[in-house]
């Protein structure tokens, strides 16, 4: 089915990978990072998975703190903007 539910939101995303950190379109959830490092209380050993990781803000914030970070998203877009950003 072409314009599936699951279509339509995949296309959504897929338009956002590139702006979904912007500081001014995603204020409010850049600012609660902290707070999900504390609430995570990540420990040098662990091995982390960020399910719907998007362009993986989380998931860098993480890495510095644990043994490795798995993100998955299941659009592509976001998958490769993370590795983008990662790479920075």
């Amino acid at each position: 089915m072409p314009n599936s539910h699951e279509e339509r939101i995949r296309t959504a995303f897929t338009r956002q990978a590139s702006t979904l950190e912007d500081e001014w379109l995603n204020m409010a959830f850049a600012a609660s990072v902290p707070w999900i490092l504390d609430q995570l209380a990540p420990e040098a050993d662990d091995i982390s998975l960020d399910v719907a990781g998007g362009a993986g803000i989380v998931s860098r914030a993480l890495a510095p703190r644990v043994a490795r970070v798995v993100a998955v998203d299941s659009t592509q877009a976001m998958i490769d903007e993370g590795r983008r950003r990662a790479a920075v």
